[in-house]
């Protein structure tokens, strides 16, 4: 293959991968927001658990399997969403040192920590079987990134379903609990 067609396959492969790191990046903040949403209504619903255990034990009533549960589920809740936040924050900043020990023409970190004047000599002198390889390299650096994002964001999603199960089930016996008294 031509080493101009190879620059041009390289760079529409480099702006798709791109692409696929900003989706993954527009996935997590999504992820975060609807998690701390949830963490503020969990957290919320701390003051009914308070006021159902009040009412419970002020009528005599002693419903402890049941309290034991709902705070369980409670906790178990608010660790997941937590977690899950954990997972989304994590999604939005991995990143890595090129894999390449050779100066590269395209990773910015590359070109932030080489003077001017060399850079601009480097990418002037620049081959193209050069400039494919750095494209190369800078592909695969970001597919490594926009494989661990994905992961983390897939890994936020499960949790918070999980989170918001327990959620749903703590809300319901505390509710249960409060048409006792």
């Amino acid at each position: 293959m031509e080493e101009k067609l190879q620059i041009e396959i390289a760079f529409k492969i480099l702006s798709e991968v791109q692409d696929k790191i900003k989706m993954a990046d527009t996935k997590a903040s999504f992820l975060i927001g609807i998690n701390l949403f949830l963490l503020s209504l969990t957290l919320g619903s701390l003051s009914l658990h308070r006021q159902t255990i009040i009412s419970l034990a002020s009528k005599g009533f002693h419903c402890g399997l049941h309290l034991i549960l709902a705070i369980l589920l409670f906790l178990l809740s608010l660790g997941l969403l937590l977690n899950s936040i954990f997972m989304a924050i994590t999604a939005s900043s991995p990143r890595l040192n090129s894999q390449s020990n050779k100066t590269s023409v395209t990773y910015f970190c590359h070109i932030a920590d080489t003077n001017l004047e060399e850079y601009k000599n480097t990418f002037i002198n620049l081959s193209l079987s050069d400039a494919v390889e750095s494209l190369i390299y800078q592909i695969h650096d970001n597919s490594i990134i926009a494989k661990t994002k994905f992961a983390r964001v897939k890994q936020s999603y499960f949790i918070l379903k999980f989170a918001l199960f327990t959620a749903i089930c703590s809300q319901l016996i505390n509710f249960t609990l409060s048409l006792i008294i």
